[in-house]
């Protein structure tokens, strides 16, 4: 079943595919992926379970991880409320 995502000014299509009908075609769907820009959903027992993306979509995928871990860091080293403790310290704590 494809489906249009959302995704800026463009749609990008996404199929559903279970895992037992995939690993036959299995370089057949990773084609589809690499060379018309789909999204694949795997599905196992009717639940999705995992999915095969363009490697642009996992680099925009990583870089917003990243942006979102940063923004978490500044906001802690930036509360007043933070207690630090000495390195030695928690090195101790956690037997290194």
């Amino acid at each position: 079943m494809k489906q249009a995502t959302g995704r800026g000014k463009k749609a990008l299509a996404m199929t559903r595919s279970a895992t037992a009908g995939t690993s036959g075609g299995l370089a057949a769907t990773v084609d589809r992926v690499i060379r018309g820009k789909e999204r694949v959903v795997l599905r196992r027992g009717g639940k999705q379970v995992a999915a095969l993306v363009p490697i642009e979509d996992l680099r925009v995928l990583e870089e917003l991880e990243s942006r979102v871990d940063l923004e978490e860091a500044r906001r802690i080293l930036h509360d007043r409320r933070t207690q630090w403790a000495p390195w030695a310290q928690v090195k101790k704590r956690l037997g290194l």
